[in-house]
């Protein structure tokens, strides 16, 4: 199977070709490894990139048998979100990959101790224009995800029904 080409023309990355593809991956953990090497391959600086890498460590992670090779990459993944966040710690995807991912790692792993402080960022950053830069398609998957989540409390709520509706609060 070929590798995937994550390059615009000019050279940077096509986020919006790996949004797509990471969405593939997350249903066919076949995806996997060749979507990790090819986005390490871009050498990339943006911090989505970064954050992807190691969202698709966590599916990994989830795909495979033996505990330790699954802690391993669990604890890699939750590293590699870490850097990310660190290039830009409002970066509302970035937090968002993080979030989602903490949600769903069992406890007793205790890998999840930035739910609250990444919900606040994405509730902080939900209704700015850097977050409507990223497109109301992935505005819309964070605000629908985080609403459905049960996490948020009647304020925050308002925030993400207003980005799934900006004609509320008017």
């Amino acid at each position: 199977m070929p590798r995937p080409v994550f390059r615009k023309p000019n050279g940077e990355p096509d986020l919006a070709l790996i949004r797509v593809e990471y969405q593939r991956a997350v249903k066919n953990g076949a995806l996997v490894d060749s979507m990790i090497d090819a986005l390490k391959g871009l050498k990339s600086a943006d911090p989505l990139v970064l954050a992807i890498i190691g969202a698709l460590e966590t599916l990994k992670a989830r795909d495979l048998w033996f505990p330790l090779e699954k802690l391993y990459w669990s604890k890699k993944s939750q590293d590699t979100l870490a850097r990310a966040i660190a290039i830009d710690p409002a970066h509302i995807e970035t937090r968002f990959l993080r979030y989602s991912i903490q949600l769903s790692l069992p406890g007793y792993l205790n890998l999840s101790q930035h739910l609250d402080q990444d919900k606040t960022v994405i509730i902080q950053q939900i209704n700015t224009e850097k977050s409507q830069s990223l497109g109301n398609e992935t505005v819309r998957i964070i605000a629908d995800f985080m609403l459905k989540t049960g996490r948020c409390g009647q304020v925050e709520q308002l925030a993400l029904q207003k980005a799934l509706n900006p004609s509320i609060g008017q």
